[in-house]
């Protein structure tokens, strides 16, 4: 290294260690489920939501029986169901899912681990129950 004169070298930084450069450890946080998955008619405000508060295989079937929707959902997971479409809801676990109508939570389908085949989505049917 050539220096110019006048000038001087900088005292070279102490070296630091392992333990001085590790990063403190985060502070701690409440922990939260995570707000799951949102299926269907996610463009739009849905009247009905069908809403997973446990693991449950659900599938949606069109009036012809076509299926236009299965999965397993998880906890938090949402199917947003489009206004107006003629759909049947059929679950391996009704206990773990909810049906919200314009914003409340309809009474439970069934119990935990029960099958229920051919629930209607529809609004004014479910608002009669």
């Amino acid at each position: 290294m050539t220096l110019l004169p006048g000038s001087r070298l900088a005292p070279a930084p102490p070296p630091q260690t392992a333990a001085a450069s590790a990063a403190p450890p985060p502070a701690a946080s409440a922990v939260t489920a995570p707000a799951g998955h949102a299926y269907g008619a996610t463009d739009r405000a849905a009247r009905l939501v069908v809403k997973a508060e446990r693991e449950s295989w659900v599938t949606i079937s069109d009036a012809q029986g076509n299926v236009v929707f299965s999965h397993m959902l998880e906890p938090g997971d949402t199917y947003l169901v489009p206004d107006g479409a003629a759909l049947d809801l059929t679950t391996g676990n009704a206990g773990s899912i909810t049906l919200s109508l314009d914003g409340k939570d309809l009474p439970k389908l069934g119990g935990q681990g029960q099958v229920m085949r051919n629930v209607r989505l529809d609004p004014a049917a479910l608002k009669k129950q």
